[in-house]
């Protein structure tokens, strides 16, 4: 669902999503500094002065001073913080982002991911292996910066290996892929090792 519809400002969709979904999946209360803001919204300084000041204007969000900086803060007494929060839990879809994240990487020969991380709810979490896996070559680096601004913070499990690691340890029906391969309530995004038919033989004790 696109916020930005409603809100009439991409910008100030993006700030509301970003503070309610934190809110929600963090122990703490999110606080945010302008410039802070900018970065990780990818929007320009000037804009996101502005729907800051428009929204602590709404009673949204409340400002102080910390470091002779202005951080901002949602004002969760505030009768719209309900009704706005439970919209923006709603639109947002990590999967979504992560799908985006992952077509952009080319040396990924396969990404698979438990359906359950389309919730943000920690209770909705299954007991699995893994949350992610991955085969190619990734920086782990980056994917882990991408996953805490993906996921809001939330621990993601995930494994990744080399192609060349991977047929070697299936091979021998390595247990840890097997078992990565075989959990119930996986969907697989990008497949070009022949995931099917690896599965295929899986289910026939080949």
């Amino acid at each position: 669902m696109n916020l930005a519809k409603l809100f009439g400002s991409k910008c100030r969709a993006k700030i509301l999503e970003r503070f309610c979904i934190e809110q929600a999946t963090s122990e703490e209360p999110p606080a945010f500094f302008i410039r802070e803001l900018s970065r990780e919204l990818d929007e320009q300084l000037n804009s996101v002065r502005r729907e800051l000041l428009n929204l602590e204007e709404l009673g949204i969000l409340r400002s102080e001073e910390s470091d002779r900086k202005k951080v901002y803060r949602l004002a969760v007494d505030s009768p719209l913080y309900s009704p706005i929060s439970d919209m923006c839990r709603a639109a947002y879809d990590p999967l979504a982002r992560l799908r985006e994240y992952i077509a952009w990487e080319r040396d990924i020969d396969l990404a698979t991911w438990g359906r359950y991380l389309a919730s943000l709810d920690h209770a909705a979490r299954q007991n699995g292996v893994v949350d992610i896996f991955l085969i190619g070559t990734v920086d782990r680096s980056a994917l882990n910066h991408a996953l805490s601004r993906i996921f809001f913070g939330q621990r993601i499990r995930y494994a990744v290996m080399e192609k060349s690691e991977f047929l070697e340890r299936l091979q021998y029906s390595d247990r840890l892929v097997i078992a990565i391969l075989t959990q119930k309530n996986f969907e697989c995004h990008i497949d070009r090792i022949g995931l099917a038919e690896i599965l295929a033989k899986i289910d026939a004790g080949e």
